[in-house]
Parts: structure tokens; C-alpha cells; sequence
């Protein structure tokens, strides 16, 4: 989409801006195809054939700015693996980690998003979890890196604050910075 596209130019600008000012860097750009929620043969029969040809427009945009070798998906990640299948799962000792504040932020902003899908509550709910023990697996890799940095493509500020209460530098990016590097 649209976010997608504007975050990966500004993630090259970031690259040029690094390699200009000779500061060493890795920039890793995966596509969540994992977080994927609608994965039911039942509902949509073609819905991995929709989530591939979307993986595969952002490859094709990721790799405008990027080596495809800097380029993955969720799936591939060691932590998502021993998945049996996309969609996620719960794991409650992860949930139990989160502070009770920071849980709420996130599942009032997920809430307000699954309403529009029509989601109902107990399904909302379900997904909330499911999300935040992604994110807490992703979070949990990401400080196992050195340097590592979280920088969301979403929109969704809400859900990033269980990644930095998770102890994960997250940073956003200003789509006002496309093309400044050139």
C-alpha cells in the first residue's frame, strides 16, 4: 500500500543519508506476512494467492532501495518457523509480561481497527493477543540483535508502545523526509 511504499523511500533516504555521512548501517526490511488475519479458506479461498501477489509487490518496492538479500518476510524469522500455519497464536506467558497499562493502549487501538472489520469481541480479543505475542517475539529478536532498532511502516502508534516497553529502541519516521538525501 501506500504507507508501505512512502516508508521504504524513506528508509532508502535513511541508507543515503548513512552511507553519505559514512556511518555503518543494516537495514532489514520484512514484509509481516505472518500477522496475516485473514486466513481462512472458509472466507476467502484465494487469500494466499492475494498474500503472495502482495509479498511480491513488496519485494519489488523494497528492492528499488535495498539489496533483495536485506529484504524478508516474517515468516522466514526464526521465532515464526515452528508455526504450523500464518495467523499467529497466544502465547499467555508473553501477555502476562506486559504491564496492564501498556496492554490496554493496545488492545483500545486494535478495538477501534477490528470494529471497523466487523470483528466481534471475543474475536477482537483473540486477535489483540495474538498481535501482541507477535510483537513480543519480534521485539524479543530484535534486542537479541546489537544496535537494533524497530522502525513500524504502520500508522498504529499504539502498538508500537509494546515494543518499546519491551525495551526495544522504536523509532518512526517522518514522511516528510522522501527524497532529501538525493
Amino acid at each position: 500500500g501506500k504507507t508501505s511504499r512512502t516508508k521504504l523511500a524513506i528508509l532508502g533516504d535513511v541508507a543515503k543519508f548513512f552511507t553519505k555521512e559514512k556511518i555503518p548501517y543494516q537495514i532489514h526490511c520484512y514484509y509481516c506476512d505472518s500477522y496475516i488475519e485473514n486466513c481462512d479458506d472458509a472466507i476467502n479461498k484465494n487469500w494466499l494467492k492475494e498474500l503472495n501477489v502482495n509479498k511480491e509487490l513488496f519485494i519489488k518496492e523494497g528492492t528499488k532501495y535495498f539489496d533483495p538479500k536485506y529484504i524478508h518476510c516474517t515468516s522466514e524469522m526464526e521465532t515464526f518457523k515452528n508455526e504450523k500455519s500464518y495467523g499467529g497464536h497466544i502465547d499467555n506467558e508473553i501477555i502476562n509480561r506486559i504491564p496492564k497499562k501498556i496492554y490496554n493502549s493496545f488492545y483500545i487501538a486494535n478495538k477501534v481497527f477490528y470494529e471497523k472489520l466487523n470483528f466481534t469481541e471475543e474475536k477482537t480479543k483473540e486477535r489483540n493477543d495474538i498481535l501482541a505475542t507477535m510483537y513480543i517475539k519480534v521485539s524479543d529478536y530484535i534486542n537479541s540483535l546489537p544496535n537494533g532498532v524497530y522502525l513500524p511502516m504502520e500508522n498504529m502508534y499504539d502498538r508500537e508502545k509494546i515494543i518499546a516497553n519491551n525495551n526495544t529502541c522504536t523509532m518512526y519516521l517522518d514522511q516528510g523526509l522522501v527524497n532529501k538525501y538525493e
